[in-house]
């Protein structure tokens, strides 16, 4: 990634804890050192593949991001999260088979014109994410194919339907569709790079 691309991608991330934190967008425009906010809103789109309204509108719906919690007389600041898995990938390749098997959209790619080597990647699939990069000397060392994730999903049908779709793009069956005993339609995958897929209508407990 060259330090311009590395630049953008930190201001985005700033621009976007300001925005989940309730910042009025032509504030965070002047703050990131955006020109104004239709330039901050044209980079919201072509970083995130949303327009920036329904974006924010949804992120105040969904995500009380700081919320207030009476224990006692004691007042304790408790943050609401998410988790997006990261995994170490191959190759584009492997990015174009998640696309291709699992219907996932790519929200980001760098360098954009990624081979061999990807930098970062965002992907998304319905309300979950998975961020992905071919291996590299800094950071935190992760092999490749070592992740696992389980992602939710509506209905049986589709259930059936992502199983299907995958197997016939080349992924390996590990589990085919089938109802679990702890309940809800289950099926596992394995894609080219070792990665484990599961699917499943059960939500877990809570």
């Amino acid at each position: 990634m060259t330090p311009k691309a590395y630049a953008r991608v930190l201001r985005f991330g700033h621009a976007m804890a300001m925005l989940v934190a309730g910042d009025e967008p032509g504030d965070i425009a002047f703050a990131c050192g955006y020109a104004d906010q239709p330039h901050f809103n044209r980079e919201f789109l072509a970083m995130a593949g949303v327009p920036q309204a329904s974006r924010a509108q949804s992120q105040r719906r969904r995500s009380h991001f700081f919320k207030t919690v009476l224990v006692g007389r004691r007042t304790i600041d408790r943050m609401t999260t998410f988790v997006i898995p990261t995994t170490r990938v191959s190759s584009r390749k492997t990015i174009d088979f998640w696309i291709e098997a699992f219907g996932m959209e790519l929200l980001a790619i760098y360098p954009e014109d990624a081979t061999d080597v990807i930098d970062h990647a965002e992907l998304r699939l319905g309300d979950g994410r998975v961020m992905a990069g071919t291996p590299r000397k800094e950071g935190v060392s992760q092999a490749i194919g070592g992740a696992s994730m389980y992602w939710v999903v509506d209905d049986d049908a589709e259930i059936d339907a992502i199983h299907a779709r995958a197997v016939a793009a080349g992924a390996e069956s590990v589990l085919a569709p089938h109802n679990a005993d702890y309940g809800g339609r289950h099926c596992s995958l394995r894609d080219p790079d070792g990665h484990a897929w599961s699917f499943g209508t059960y939500r877990g407990q809570g």
